[in-house]
């Protein structure tokens, strides 16, 4: 029987603690490019749109890598987002990003790239979704309460179904009357009550 080298032994704690400190300092100062780019661009932002279209990751968009939606919070750090509680992640790139249950309440996500993206049971209470690309994303279970949708981009009646709207949730004009239907819907069923924000 061939004998294979014992694995060396490793502080796992240590390890997983490291990687996470990594990858989170990779996001926060892709989000410091990102925000360096919003201000270069604020009178011209048809630059930014032309950037998030042909080539964003390596214009200074931001984006993330797979598994690292668990790791946005660090840039909450204020430091980062000096003392901000939100994140301005408008023109970002999140296509196909896993973005499950994330906590993005009142974030900016104006004109963000968020087709095919999963967003179920995202709390997105009161953000900024106005002109995102929702082409095919998953938004079931998603708090929408007091959000902006507004001129969002291929949103469609059964995105805003599977989701939680409130009175305060905003949306363009075609949809008021579905916006009507599920709100005496559910208040005849039930009081409505906001989604519990994500752990």
């Amino acid at each position: 029987m061939i004998k294979h080298p014992s694995p060396k032994k490793t502080n796992s704690t240590r390890d997983l603690r490291t990687t996470f400190t990594e990858r989170a300092d990779a996001i926060a100062t892709r989000y410091m490019r990102h925000q360096q780019l919003l201000k270069q661009h604020k009178r011209n932002p048809e630059v930014l749109t032309n950037l998030l279209a042909n080539d964003p990751l390596d214009s200074g968009i931001f984006y993330l890598n797979d598994g690292e939606d668990s790791l946005l919070t660090a840039l909450r750090d204020e430091s980062i987002t000096q003392n901000k509680t939100t994140l301005d992640l408008s023109y970002g790139y999140f296509y196909e990003a896993n973005l499950f249950s994330v906590f993005l309440r009142g974030n900016n996500l104006f004109h963000a790239k968020l087709k095919h993206a999963e967003l179920g049971h995202a709390d997105l209470y009161g953000a900024n979704l106005r002109m995102a690309d929702l082409c095919d994303a998953n938004l079931g279970g998603a708090n929408l309460f007091a959000a902006d949708l507004r001129g969002a981009i291929n949103l469609t009646e059964k995105q805003i179904r599977s989701a939680y709207i409130d009175e305060a949730t905003q949306l363009d004009p075609k949809f008021y009357d579905l916006k009507r239907e599920i709100l005496a819907a559910r208040n005849k069923h039930q009081p409505m009550t906001t989604p519990t924000p994500a752990a």
